[in-house]
């Protein structure tokens, strides 16, 4: 943001970004846009965050996860929220799975 204001506002404004500050090209969805793209061509069966609830904390997750005790509840823990609309949204990545 500090090198290059016009770049960031317009990736967070329109989605699209055009590469050349250490990212590929892409086009960053939100939620309904994505659901928008295939709501006429399939079904939309769930959204899921990749990350989840731990996206915003790798720090530390990587440091529980290394200590392997508390992997078992890391992951129920994943599954029971990573399909929750507000998790969904938060999490760095996110997919959409469709039925045609």
């Amino acid at each position: 943001m500090l090198e290059a204001p016009d770049v960031f506002r317009k990736y967070t404004t329109t989605g699209d970004y055009f590469g050349g500050w250490g990212f590929a090209p892409a086009h960053f969805y939100s939620i309904d846009e994505l659901k928008k793209e295939f709501e006429h061509k399939t079904t939309t069966l769930q959204m899921v965050g990749l990350e989840g609830i731990f996206s915003a904390h790798q720090r530390r997750y990587n440091q529980v996860y290394k200590q392997k005790k508390y992997n078992e509840i890391l992951w129920e823990t994943h599954l029971k929220t990573c399909t929750d609309p507000c998790v969904v949204g938060t999490s760095q990545h996110f997919m959409i799975i469709c039925r045609k």
